[in-house]
């Protein structure tokens, strides 16, 4: 669980886990604060599991901090002060959550975006189905990648991984249109 809250909201992206909780069922859930946070590298998040019982839960912790100290012995600080500060003052978090809101918003309309020029540029439902999140995945094939970069100077990652967190309506709407040209070859 990546971006917690750039999807749909802080309480409607944990909706699975919640049902997961009320169903009873044991399960990880391990969430990064690297996107909803902007802390790249910092390794702020955690692991969470649901355990049936307080013996498993034991079980499970054991097992956790022996995978931990073989990975690390001391890891980073910085990134999880700075979440921990944020969450729990009332004034910071709902400063944070504004924003965050905000960048969600942003998204939504990048993507938005970007779905109608795939549409208008006659790409199926596949490709213009408006996606959520910092990204969004075409699924293109190598030879449409190198496409893109040589005949439309856009770049995107292997696969047509695109983010669209830095584009605008209309640079969203710009590039959708340049992977529709490639597409429709």
């Amino acid at each position: 669980r990546a971006g917690g809250g750039l999807a749909r909201g802080l309480n409607e992206d944990m909706y699975v886990v919640r049902k997961f909780l009320e169903a009873g069922m044991e399960f990880a859930v391990c969430s990064s604060c690297s996107k909803n946070f902007g802390l790249y590298g910092e390794r702020a998040g955690g692991l969470f599991v649901a355990c049936q019982s307080a013996e498993i839960a034991e079980c499970v912790s054991s097992r956790c901090k022996l995978k931990i100290r073989t990975n690390y012995s001391v890891p980073p600080q910085h990134g999880s002060k700075i979440v921990v500060s944020v969450l729990s003052d009332p004034e910071l978090r709902a400063k944070w959550e504004k924003e965050l809101n905000g960048v969600r918003e942003a998204l939504g309309r990048s993507h938005a975006a970007f779905a109608k020029a795939l549409k208008e540029g006659g790409m199926p439902a596949k490709y213009s189905a408006p996606r959520f999140g910092l990204f969004t995945q075409l699924f293109l094939s190598a030879e449409q990648v190198e496409a893109l970069e040589k005949e439309q100077a856009c770049y995107v990652a292997p696969g047509g991984r695109v983010n669209v967190s830095p584009l605008t309506e209309e640079a969203a709407a710009e590039v959708a249109k340049r992977i529709a040209i490639i597409l429709a070859k």
